[in-house]
């Protein structure tokens, strides 16, 4: 997966050089991200995430009319709060719990565009985004019966895998030859999870809507 990474980035990075009328796309946008999975065999609950991104990518024309490739580079962050409380008798025991998560992707997407006016198009995108996870921590805070806290690092701990492979699918829009939206899904294709329980698998994925500026 390491190797997958490295040659996406190289490849991009390749595409971009080699193109002078590439047209840079800097944005940002609103991430919703579930992971589901399950732990020993067991069905767990799924965990959501909300966050931004923020990054570019380049719009870099193909000789065959209305076809594209956009590769980028973007830092995603994601956190996700639990608050829970139990009572015993007269005593009530509570838990908070913060999770963020920071990444950065790489996606290389293949889009095709019609255009309406001389300054507006619809499109569609496919391809991969390449992830590497840059940190993945969790803070407890529990007070009542037992007050204790509690911080965990999911990487540093060996429970999640820092590379992931999504398929990426979407539409979008350019108006008035610069403004361009986006709505897309990522589908996690791996398992994140790193440990050795058996029967356990954790996937990903993200509903995304985002804006660009096209230069």
């Amino acid at each position: 997966m390491k190797k997958l990474f490295a040659f996406a980035l190289a490849a991009g990075l390749l595409l971009i050089g080699t193109q002078a009328n590439a047209q840079i796309m800097p944005g940002a946008g609103f991430i919703s991200s579930t992971t589901s999975g399950q732990y020993n065999g067991n069905k767990e609950d799924n965990i959501n995430f909300y966050g931004i991104y923020a990054g570019a990518s380049y719009n870099v024309a193909l000789p065959v009319d209305g076809l594209a490739v956009a590769p980028g580079a973007y830092l995603s962050i994601l956190s996700n709060f639990n608050d829970s409380g139990i009572r015993v008798g007269n005593l009530v025991q509570t838990s908070k719990t913060t999770t963020n998560e920071v990444a950065l992707n790489i996606p290389v997407l293949a889009n095709y565009s019609y255009s309406f006016s001389s300054d507006s198009k619809a499109f569609v995108y496919l391809g991969p985004t390449f992830q590497l996870g840059l940190s993945s921590k969790s803070h407890l805070d529990a007070s009542g019966i037992v007050d204790t806290t509690q911080d965990t690092d999911f990487y540093a701990e060996n429970f999640y895998k820092r590379f992931n492979l999504f398929v990426s699918v979407g539409v979008g829009a350019v108006i008035m030859d610069h403004l361009v939206f986006t709505a897309g899904f990522n589908k996690g294709l791996l398992n994140i999870y790193a440990g050795d329980t058996a029967d356990t698998y954790y996937r990903q994925a993200n509903f995304i809507l985002g804006v660009n500026y096209m230069f």
